[in-house]
Order: C-alpha cells, then sequence, then structure tokens
C-alpha cells in the first residue's frame, strides 16, 4: 500500500470566526484560507502549523450533539472521533503555555510508560478535546523506526 499520513482534521463550530481567533491565539496556527458558500449557508477556515491543518467548518443550522461528550476518562462514552492528538517534544512547557493563556485543563498530566508516552488534554473553545502527547525518550527509536518503515520521515525536534 502506498504511504499516507493524516492531513487534516474537521471540526464543526457554531462560531467560525470565534474558533479560528482561538485556535490562531491559543496555539499559533496560522489561516491558511477561507471559503463561503451562502448559497449553501457554509463557511470553510483551514488553519495550519507544521505539516497539519485543522479545517474549521460552520454550518447554517447545525446542531452541537445531543450527548455530551464527557472529560477524560469518560471521553469515549459517545463512539466516534473524540480528541485530536498532537505531539510536542516539551509538554511541560506546552502545559504552562496553554495555562498562562487561559486554556481549559479536562484532565491532569498523565504519565503511560506501558504505552511510551507522557500526555494532557485541554478543551478548545467549543469544549472538543485536544491531547498533547510527549513520546518518553526510550519509545522515540522505536517510533522512528516504525514509522520510516511506513515511508515517511520521522521528525522529532524542536518546533
Amino acid at each position: 500500500m502506498i504511504p499516507f499520513k493524516l492531513f487534516y482534521a474537521t471540526s464543526s463550530t457554531p462560531d467560525i470566526d470565534r474558533a479560528a481567533a482561538w485556535y490562531k491565539e491559543k496555539l499559533e496556527f496560522e489561516q491558511l484560507f477561507r471559503f463561503d458558500f451562502p448559497e449553501f449557508g457554509t463557511s470553510i477556515i483551514h488553519l495550519g502549523k507544521h505539516d497539519f491543518r485543522i479545517e474549521l467548518i460552520q454550518q447554517k443550522d447545525s446542531v452541537s450533539c445531543p450527548i455530551p461528550q464527557g472529560t477524560p476518562p469518560g471521553h469515549t462514552n459517545v463512539q466516534g472521533l473524540t480528541q485530536i492528538c498532537f505531539m510536542v517534544e516539551d509538554l511541560d512547557q506546552l502545559i504552562a503555555d496553554l495555562e498562562a493563556k487561559g486554556v481549559e485543563k479536562a484532565w491532569e498530566k498523565r504519565e503511560n510508560p506501558a504505552f511510551g508516552v507522557d500526555f494532557q488534554f485541554f478543551k478548545d473553545c467549543d469544549g472538543r478535546l485536544l491531547q498533547f502527547v510527549q513520546l518518553r525518550t526510550d519509545v522515540v527509536e522505536q517510533m522512528k523506526e516504525l514509522v520510516q518503515k511506513s515511508g515517511f520521515h520521522f521528525s522529532y525536534q524542536s518546533v
């Protein structure tokens, strides 16, 4: 099979301008483009950071999920995608930066030696879960090997 990787995740929001401003201010994403389709009642904004994008969509008459997702560890009580996960090199620094910007924590920092990661959950302005993961030193080499086998280049460095 040919190699592939995640290009973007899409989030439907009741207020696209508020959501775009939040991702730009809190996570330092850049706005790449915006398209408005008034005939469909749809607006789309793509935000980018490094090689990843978030697509925000505001759809006229959209409704929020009637069942609340919950916070970790009960965040998987609704089936489907549960969070967007970002890999970082310095989790403690990221936590300090986001706390200083007033970003809401969804759970306290966790260490998971069995998975080879430490992680922290936050919520975006619409209450969606964002997970930030730092690889433990002993698994970085294993990850490099696995990713390179997939046909992609693995880079784990300061961003």
